[in-house]
């Protein structure tokens, strides 16, 4: 730009030159002090020109100075242009390298976060788990202290069932021992019983099996005597036949003075006939037991304390009433020899 202003004033310089001789060519014919004015316009000019010329040598070194300045700093500016597209292929990289780490970093938050709610999620199932088993623990623990509970009590019970045993075991002794009291008291007794039933079978021998008949029922002998034995129909007093057998039959029980003795009589059910003193069956059943009562404790001497007098009427047949031969068997009288159990009632009395 400086060797270009520089040429343009040459240029002006040559034009002026030539403009100057032309002036002086027609200074002839002009006068003194145009000439003068003419003069020191052209050394003005000439001042002009030599510092225009002062300024283009400036100018011009300037130039040079700012070219060479230019090439510096285009050099540098080269430079820099190659730095800065090293540089701009650095960033760029870095910024691809940024970018991938942003990406790898989204993606690993991503899966952090996948990880951290998965953590979540089973932590959360771990906290559910453990107070779940927690509770499980609490309840299994009640159950062992119910258990132990339980336990204890049946302990106890056991103690108690054992006591109890080693009681109940004396008591069984006991009970055994009075068991056997029994049984053997008991075969006595039935042994006794049967010996009884012998004695009285042999005392009735002379007398008719169909009169006199002799049962043991129940550790009991049962005597039952025809009326045919005894009584004349609807009569209350006793036959001598039925006065000897009923002494054989005292001579039995005052040898056996512990032996209770309870009389019954028995009728049919047919109904009494007239008005005298015994208005029914009942009464000629009662009145029957009555006079062997007094046969046997007056005349026999049996003592009275073992002998009870009851009528039972028509009410306890033992057979139909609907033919002769079974009138004949209800029309009785029973004499049931019962042995003194006060020995066996001891032993029960012991035994509660």
């Amino acid at each position: 730009m400086l060797f270009i202003f520089a040429k343009k004033n040459k240029v002006r310089y040559n034009i002026f030159i030539i403009g100057c001789l032309a002036m002086l060519f027609f200074t002839a014919c002009v006068p003194q002090r145009k000439y003068q004015d003419l003069m020191d316009k052209y050394y003005a000019i000439e001042g002009e020109r030599t510092k225009a010329i002062d300024e283009s040598k400036s100018a011009i070194d300037d130039y040079e100075f700012c070219k060479k300045e230019y090439q510096i700093l285009l050099t540098q500016l080269k430079a820099k242009q190659n730095d800065s597209s090293s540089l701009a292929l650095t960033i760029n990289g870095l910024r691809n390298e940024l970018a991938n780490l942003k990406s790898e970093h989204e993606i690993e938050i991503e899966r952090n976060k996948d990880k951290l709610n998965d953590a979540n999620q089973q932590n959360q199932l771990s906290t559910a788990q453990l107070i779940q088993k927690e509770v499980e623990l609490q309840r299994k623990e009640l159950e062992i202290s119910k258990k132990e509970a339980e336990l204890a009590l049946k302990q106890m019970a056991m103690d108690k069932v054992s006591m109890q045993n080693a009681d109940l075991d004396k008591g069984l002794k006991d009970r055994e021992k009075k068991i056997a009291d029994l049984e053997a008291l008991l075969n006595e007794q039935k042994k006794k019983s049967e010996e009884l039933k012998a004695k009285i079978v042999e005392a009735f021998t002379k007398f008719s099996s169909a009169d006199i008949k002799v049962e043991n029922k129940n550790g009991k002998i049962y005597v039952s005597l025809s009326e045919k034995l005894l009584f004349k129909s609807g009569s209350t007093t006793v036959d001598p036949i039925g006065v000897e057998a009923l002494g054989k039959l005292a001579e039995v029980i005052k040898a056996n003075p512990s032996l209770n003795v309870l009389v019954e009589g028995h009728t049919d059910n047919v109904p009494l006939s007239g008005t005298g003193s015994i208005k029914d069956n009942w009464d000629l059943s009662v009145l029957r037991a009555t006079s062997i009562v007094r046969i046997l404790t007056w005349k026999y001497s049996v003592s009275p304390i073992q002998v009870i007098a009851s009528g039972r009427g028509e009410h306890f047949p033992i057979d139909t009433n609907t033919t002769t031969e079974g009138k004949a068997k209800n029309r009785r009288t029973e004499i049931i020899l019962s042995p003194n159990l006060d020995n066996l009632m001891d032993i029960l009395h012991d035994n509660k």
